[in-house]
Order: C-alpha cells, then sequence, then structure tokens
C-alpha cells in the first residue's frame, strides 16, 4: 500500500447514470440526417479496431472493441447494475457479445516492474 500513488483520481458515483444520458444524446443525435455524419465520425475516433470471434453456438459472435470506447462501455457496464453484457448496447440481440479493450493512454503506468 506505501506504493500506492496518493493521486488517484476521484470518480463521480454517478459515473454510469451520466455516461447513460450521453449515450442516449448520442442516439438521438444519430437519428438526425444532418448531424448523423459528424456524431458517426466521433464514434469512429474512439475504435481502433473491433475484432470479431466466432462462439461455441451455431450463429454466436463475440465482439471486442480495441480503444476508447470499448474501455468507456466496460466502466460504464462495471459501474451499473448487473452484467457488463447486459448494459452493453446490442446484448440483448441473440448470440451477441461485447467486451472492450483500452486504446493507448489508457493504460495505468507501470514504472520499475
Amino acid at each position: 500500500l506505501a506504493a500506492q500513488p496518493q493521486d488517484v483520481p476521484d470518480i463521480h458515483p454517478n459515473v454510469a447514470g451520466i455516461f447513460k444520458h450521453k449515450v442516449e444524446r448520442l442516439a438521438e443525435t444519430l437519428n438526425h440526417p444532418e448531424d448523423r455524419h459528424e456524431a458517426s465520425e466521433a464514434i469512429r475516433a474512439l475504435i481502433e479496431k473491433i475484432v470479431l470471434h466466432p462462439g461455441k453456438g451455431r450463429g454466436e459472435m463475440h465482439a471486442t472493441l480495441h480503444g476508447e470506447l470499448g474501455n468507456l462501455l466496460d466502466f460504464a457496464a462495471s459501474r451499473g447494475q448487473g452484467t457488463k453484457n447486459t448494459n452493453t448496447p446490442g446484448a440483448r440481440a441473440s448470440g451477441v457479445s461485447v467486451s472492450g479493450i483500452a486504446g493507448a493512454g489508457f493504460e495505468p503506468a507501470a514504472f520499475r516492474l
């Protein structure tokens, strides 16, 4: 514990609710043709790549988001009620599983390990 950094940022207690509200606003924006292109570009900027893996069952597919968006979805899901897949967009679709991997700048710094 002595080696733990003292300047750990505080996380807002309602971060999941705030993120949910922002995702709802984003969904509304994507439904307006005049704003759709700009919103789509903003989402693309948060994704490095998407890797698809076949699941065990027929028609089952797992998607791993690499980049900031995947990290944000995982973080919001971990703060919300239920499991990660329950709170992930598209998770209720049959045979779909989404998880995220942090992109550059999201890994905690490891000094002299």
